[in-house]
Order: C-alpha cells, then structure tokens, then sequence
C-alpha cells in the first residue's frame, strides 16, 4: 500500500490553453512525498477514462475540443478519499478552422473582348472582398464561411458567377472545407461569357 508521509493533498494543473485544437495537459499533484510508486485514476463528470489506473499522473487532451469541457478529478489509488476536482472551461475562439488553412479561389472568362478586371464578392456584403483573377485566403477563419463569386468585367459590360459556398465540417483541429479532406484547396470558376462584342451593323446607302 503506498504511503504517506505527510498529510495529503492533491490538486490538479493545466498545461496549455484550453482553446479548441490546443494540446492539454492536466497534471495531478501532490506537496506530499509517495513512498512508493503511485497508481493514479482519472474521472471527468464523476465517470472513470480509463479502465485501469496509470502510472502516469498526466491526462492528455490531444486535441482539446469543446465536448472536453467538464469536472475532471484525480485520484492515487490507496487514498481516493483525497481525490482533487478542476473544472475545465473551454475558451471561445474564432481562429483557424484548422492547423493551416488555405483556400484560392480562381475565376477565368472567355469574353471577347478579354476581360479586364476580376472582383471578389462575399454573401450579404456589398463592397468587393478581393479584387484580380484570384482570391486566396491564406488564413480561412470561422467568419469567413460563406457563398463567394466572382465578377468579371470587360469593355461592354460584366458577368457574375454562380456562387460557390465555403462551408467546415468535422471537430476540433480536424475542420476541414467541405467537399476535401484537405485544408488547402483550390477552387476554380469558369465563365462561359455572355459579354460579348456588339455586332457591327452593314452601312446602307441610299440614292435618291
């Protein structure tokens, strides 16, 4: 049986930021010296994780997502009497969907004439986000989930593009645009354009 040699207590610590896709370490600790190797047992909610007790008197959260938040409490097996609570609550965020994200969005046109200008536009704002044949978002935030399209504009009028939405799907560090099981994607748009040049009508002359 381990012994101790002072009176106990025990108390748990967080290493890391307990922000979504974080790596977390509760550590549980005591001021006390454990005359033998101690066996520790960890709960969250009152529900033991693991079905044996560890040698190991850390808990990993690898990667730490929202569902992670909770009443944890560590135990050394012997004295669960003197076992110590942390509540973990979690930080809102709004970062990086995902560990590195990229997103390039292409728009291309066959216009006659050429096309002269591209520009970007967000569902719901009215100014252009981005402006040139293509877009790229090299840091893809929660806020900029949404339904993009592209303008392209010529010497006798412009055309708009069917919108294309940026949605995520998954949890914590494993976000991912939808339709990829990737974080860097790219996202071409084709335009076959109505912006054409205006026929030229035949000059008629008339003799009176």
């Amino acid at each position: 049986k381990i012994g101790l040699v002072c009176k106990a207590y025990l108390q748990v610590e967080i290493v890391g930021a307990a922000t979504e896709g974080n790596d977390v370490r509760l550590v549980c600790k005591t001021s006390c010296y454990l005359s033998s190797s101690p066996t520790y047992s960890w709960k969250k909610n009152g529900e033991p994780l693991e079905k044996e007790p560890t040698k190991n008197n850390e808990l990993l959260l690898h990667p730490v997502s929202r569902e992670d938040g909770g009443r944890y409490s560590c135990a050394v097996k012997g004295h669960e009497d003197l076992s110590s609570i942390f509540q973990l609550h979690m930080m809102k965020i709004d970062q990086c969907v995902c560990s590195i994200c990229s997103v390039t969005l292409s728009c291309s046109s066959d216009a006659n004439p050429p096309v002269k200008n591209y520009t970007w536009f967000k569902e719901n704002i009215a100014s252009p986000v981005a402006a040139g044949q293509n877009y790229t978002i090299t840091i893809f935030t929660s806020a900029q989930v949404g339904l993009y399209s592209c303008q392209a504009r010529n010497e006798v009028g412009l055309q708009n593009s069917t919108a294309v939405p940026l949605t995520v799907h998954g949890s914590g560090a494993d976000l991912f645009l939808s339709g990829s099981d990737q974080c860097s994607v790219s996202i071409n748009l084709v335009l076959k354009s109505r912006i054409v040049s205006p026929q030229r009508l035949p000059l008629c002359f008339y003799m009176q």
